[in-house]
């Protein structure tokens, strides 16, 4: 299937609009600007976005939130709770234990941003120019803003929404850090894991980046992820339970089609061995599945408004590892395409290639398929 490619083929500037739209910071451009980036190390791009994204968020003002507080105070402030005020006899001394809200910078967010910050200090290969920005940034941080040990966990439960979006490309980017450092054993040294090499880190990335750039770049279609349904599936509620949830990477929503786009990263593209290579059979029997139950679904509930079915088609997306490849085949009625993205490419390339999944398709394709592709 062509030359094999590894994960540092992948540009450092492709990386970074990766991550873009995976987190959907992309309006007109890169929210940051990181120059010609070719050459340097995924650290090195991490840390140069986190501290020029991070100096742009101090200029503007960091956000603030109400945190609730529980303390011991003189007189009542917010809430007074009865059952410590009274077991520590504070009455008679007109004290009491209060539960209150209070605008504060102390929030978790910018505890993540200013402790990341710091742990790059301590990272060797960093590039000496970027760590002085990285160091500029962490040092302006005020200092009512807490320091600690960072979990990947912690940064996942804070919730970005409309009020704090400017966030979201920031906590993205401390968390692919923190679950990519390993700190040594007296905490002064750090190394950094490329997570290039990661199927489990990429294939979450790649996946957010295919739905954030179809969502944002094309307007044919509407872009969601739905579960499927297992259509008339009957059964005890025990029974049904056990079957597999059918968790769609992203489905694409037509006036007349739908496209179901499952999104891989794997070191190989095909199984099997020497010349008889071959899709994984997983992966295509999951997307049959899917297919299948979408469409009987979408047929049954046109039909019950007076509409015609629309036509339901799958697609397998990969990023190259094995060379570029093109596979178009109708299985049970059902179109079903398995294609690779090119992410070594120039960006205008990769462009072309993502919108192509969910653009009329060219008869065949770049591999030697004898069927005509989606309609």
């Amino acid at each position: 299937m062509g030359r094999a490619r590894t994960p540092e083929a992948i540009p450092i500037r492709n990386v970074y609009f990766l991550l873009c739209y995976a987190w959907d910071q992309w309006s007109g451009g890169p929210p940051v600007e990181v120059g010609d980036m070719e050459g340097s190390s995924v650290v090195d791009l991490l840390a140069l976005v986190l501290a020029r994204g991070t100096a742009r968020l101090l200029k503007q003002g960091l956000r603030q939130e109400y945190l609730r507080h529980q303390e011991e105070l003189r007189g009542i402030r917010g809430k007074p709770l009865l059952t410590p005020t009274v077991s520590r006899g504070l009455l008679r001394r007109a004290r009491t234990v209060s539960a209150f809200s209070e605008l504060a910078r102390d929030t978790p967010a910018n505890r993540v941003l200013k402790s990341t910050l710091r742990e790059l200090l301590y990272v060797g290969e960093l590039d000496p120019a970027i760590r002085g920005e990285v160091r500029e940034a962490a040092a302006r941080f005020p200092p009512d803003i807490q320091t600690g040990p960072v979990r990947p966990s912690e940064i996942s439960r804070i919730r970005i929404h409309r009020n704090n979006r400017t966030y979201g490309l920031l906590l993205g980017i401390c968390r692919l850090i923190q679950e990519n450092l390993q700190v040594s054993r007296s905490g002064r040294n750090s190394t950094f894991s490329d997570f290039r090499h990661d199927d489990a880190q990429m294939w979450r990335i790649f996946e957010g980046f295919l739905r954030g750039f179809l969502s944002r770049e094309q307007d044919v279609y509407d872009v969601a992820a739905p579960t499927i349904d297992w259509y008339l599936a009957r059964g005890t509620r025990p029974d049904l339970i056990r079957l597999p949830r059918m968790q769609s990477d992203m489905v694409l929503s037509g006036p007349d089609r739908l496209v179901i786009l499952d999104a891989k990263f794997y070191k190989e593209s095909f199984s099997g061995r020497f010349d008889r290579k071959s899709l994984h059979s997983g992966h295509l029997y999951q997307i049959l599945a899917y297919v299948q139950n979408l469409a009987a679904a979408d047929r049954a509930a046109r039909q019950s408004k007076g509409k015609p079915a629309r036509v339901v088609d799958g697609a397998l997306v990969y990023p190259v590892v094995d060379g570029p490849f093109d596979l178009n085949y109708e299985l049970l009625g059902h179109h079903i395409r398995a294609c690779s993205v090119d992410l070594s490419r120039e960006w205008t390339g990769v462009r072309e290639e993502v919108l192509d999944l969910a653009g009329s398709q060219k008869a065949g394709g770049r591999g030697e398929s004898e069927s005509t592709g989606f309609p």
